[in-house]
């Protein structure tokens, strides 16, 4: 999973989980789960452990919300997964239930 929490434009730092070493520039593709809507950008790669990579890339501004993502290479696929973008405090939700009294008498 990654986890974007900047949703404004500008150079923002990614750390993707992989499933082979890369270097250089790979392809980050991100699909907006609900709209569909599909982002391609160039991450560089600064830091590769084998598991994991992290880089910087130049973002746009991205609506809020779960994405899907596809990291490919030359070589192939390097990972897939969900993406997060943004972070939003957890909301309180509270639900109003009609309440029927019921008197019994004897």
């Amino acid at each position: 999973m990654i986890i974007i929490t900047d949703t404004g434009s500008g150079r923002v730092h990614i750390t993707a989980p992989t499933e082979r070493h890369s270097t250089g520039e790979v392809l980050l593709r991100l699909v907006n789960s609900a709209s569909k809507q599909a982002v391609e950008v160039t991450l560089d790669v600064q830091e590769d452990s084998g598991y994991c990579i992290d880089g910087y890339v130049t973002l746009d501004a991205l609506t809020g919300g779960q994405y899907t993502y596809l990291l490919t290479d030359t070589g192939g696929t390097l990972g897939k997964g969900l993406a997060q973008v943004g972070l939003r405090r957890p909301q309180a939700v509270v639900y109003q239930t009609q309440v029927n009294t019921k008197v019994y008498e004897r």
